[in-house]
């Protein structure tokens, strides 16, 4: 396994809502499940990432960390005009709807230096990993990891 980093994913204009994975439905559909930069990142294959809803400090007073993911490509060419550069990933930790997710203060990262992409240490990777998870068994994950089909349509966690 390689590095863990932290990622914003959205803006502060346009912020995640609290069902992150529905949210990001239109963008994996256009764009698969692909990550991408303004400029050329420094993770590899074997990297994770941590996500970090970009926004969720204002609608939840502190801000909130929802999955994790594998990079399992080199940075490539996107050919995306605003985001240049991409990595392809696989979900591992998917945890719940946003107020139910851990915090960056849980993992004790400070988020005014976070402006895109940071690195973070491999214990504060892996509480991420650890307390997404338990946030997820305790409410549902809305997201799903990539070793079988996507949630149905109209799926909603915690129903049988």
């Amino acid at each position: 396994m390689g590095s863990y980093f932290l990622m914003s994913v959205g803006t502060s204009e346009d912020p995640l809502p609290a069902d992150w994975y529905r949210g990001g439905a239109s963008w994996r559909e256009k764009y698969g499940e692909a990550i991408m930069w303004h400029s050329r990142p420094r993770v590899g294959p074997g990297d994770r990432i941590v996500t970090y809803a970009a926004g969720s400090a204002a609608q939840f007073r502190t801000g909130r960390i929802f999955c994790v993911v594998d990079v399992v490509t080199e940075p490539e060419p996107s050919g995306h005009s605003r985001w240049p550069w991409q990595v392809t990933t696989r979900m591992l930790v998917p945890g719940p709807r946003l107020p139910s997710c851990p915090t960056v203060d849980d993992i004790d990262v400070q988020v005014r230096s976070l402006r895109f992409h940071k690195s973070i240490s491999v214990e504060q990777g892996r509480e991420a990993e650890l307390l997404i998870a338990r946030a997820a068994d305790r409410t549902g994950s809305l997201g799903h990891c990539y070793n079988g089909p996507p949630p149905p349509p109209g799926f909603e966690p915690g129903q049988s």
